[in-house]
Protein backbone atom coordinates (compact mmCIF):
# COMPACT_ATOMS: atom_id res chain seq x y z
CA UNK A 1 0.00 0.00 0.00
CA UNK A 2 1.15 3.51 -0.74
CA UNK A 3 1.15 6.39 1.66
CA UNK A 4 -2.01 8.45 1.86
CA UNK A 5 -0.76 12.01 2.24
CA UNK A 6 -2.90 15.09 2.61
CA UNK A 7 -1.78 18.70 2.56
CA UNK A 8 -3.58 21.52 4.27
CA UNK A 9 -3.32 25.04 5.54
CA UNK A 10 -4.81 26.98 8.44
CA UNK A 11 -4.90 30.76 8.05
CA UNK A 12 -5.33 33.12 11.01
CA UNK A 13 -6.51 35.03 12.83
CA UNK A 14 -6.07 32.65 15.76
CA UNK A 15 -7.05 33.31 19.36
CA UNK A 16 -4.55 32.86 22.17
CA UNK A 17 -4.44 29.21 23.27
CA UNK A 18 -6.80 28.14 20.44
CA UNK A 19 -5.94 24.47 19.87
CA UNK A 20 -4.83 24.21 16.23
CA UNK A 21 -4.05 20.49 16.23
CA UNK A 22 -7.79 19.86 16.71
CA UNK A 23 -8.42 21.77 13.48
CA UNK A 24 -5.83 19.69 11.62
CA UNK A 25 -7.41 16.47 12.94
CA UNK A 26 -10.85 17.67 11.88
CA UNK A 27 -9.56 18.26 8.35
CA UNK A 28 -8.33 14.65 8.26
CA UNK A 29 -11.55 13.28 9.79
CA UNK A 30 -9.54 12.40 12.92
CA UNK A 31 -7.38 9.73 11.31
CA UNK A 32 -3.81 11.08 11.36
CA UNK A 33 -1.04 8.46 11.32
CA UNK A 34 1.77 11.02 11.36
CA UNK A 35 2.73 14.61 10.62
CA UNK A 36 5.21 14.56 7.75
CA UNK A 37 5.75 18.33 7.59
CA UNK A 38 4.67 21.28 9.71
CA UNK A 39 5.38 24.88 8.74
CA UNK A 40 4.43 27.84 10.90
CA UNK A 41 4.60 31.36 9.46
CA UNK A 42 4.22 34.24 11.90
CA UNK A 43 5.81 37.54 12.84
CA UNK A 44 9.32 37.47 14.33
CA UNK A 45 9.12 37.00 18.08
CA UNK A 46 5.76 35.23 18.00
CA UNK A 47 5.52 32.45 20.58
CA UNK A 48 3.80 29.14 19.94
CA UNK A 49 3.40 26.09 22.14
CA UNK A 50 3.93 22.68 20.54
CA UNK A 51 3.60 19.52 22.66
CA UNK A 52 3.82 21.62 25.85
CA UNK A 53 7.14 23.23 24.80
CA UNK A 54 7.49 26.91 23.99
CA UNK A 55 9.06 28.04 20.69
CA UNK A 56 9.78 31.50 19.30
CA UNK A 57 9.61 32.43 15.63
CA UNK A 58 12.97 33.77 14.45
CA UNK A 59 14.07 36.35 11.90
CA UNK A 60 12.99 34.24 8.90
CA UNK A 61 9.43 34.34 10.30
CA UNK A 62 9.09 30.63 9.48
CA UNK A 63 9.45 27.53 11.67
CA UNK A 64 9.53 24.16 9.89
CA UNK A 65 9.80 20.63 11.23
CA UNK A 66 9.56 17.19 9.62
CA UNK A 67 8.19 13.85 10.86
CA UNK A 68 6.88 14.71 14.29
CA UNK A 69 4.37 13.35 16.73
CA UNK A 70 2.05 16.24 17.44
CA UNK A 71 -0.29 16.30 20.43
CA UNK A 72 -0.92 20.04 20.82
CA UNK A 73 -0.27 23.27 18.93
CA UNK A 74 -1.36 26.80 19.79
CA UNK A 75 -0.10 30.38 19.95
CA UNK A 76 0.56 32.06 23.29
CA UNK A 77 -1.11 35.31 22.16
CA UNK A 78 -3.74 36.31 19.61
CA UNK A 79 -2.30 36.05 16.09
CA UNK A 80 -3.78 37.99 13.18
CA UNK A 81 -1.41 37.02 10.36
CA UNK A 82 -0.22 33.48 11.06
CA UNK A 83 -0.33 30.54 8.65
CA UNK A 84 0.06 26.84 9.44
CA UNK A 85 1.01 24.54 6.54
CA UNK A 86 1.05 20.79 7.00
CA UNK A 87 1.44 17.44 5.29
CA UNK A 88 -0.15 14.55 7.14
CA UNK A 89 -0.28 10.82 6.53
CA UNK A 90 -3.78 9.46 6.96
Amino acid sequence: MGNNKQTGQLVGPFSAKEELYTKIKKDAAGSIKSIKHLGIQADKGSIFIMNNKEFEIGITEIYEIENIVLTSLYFKNNMDNAIIDYVIEI
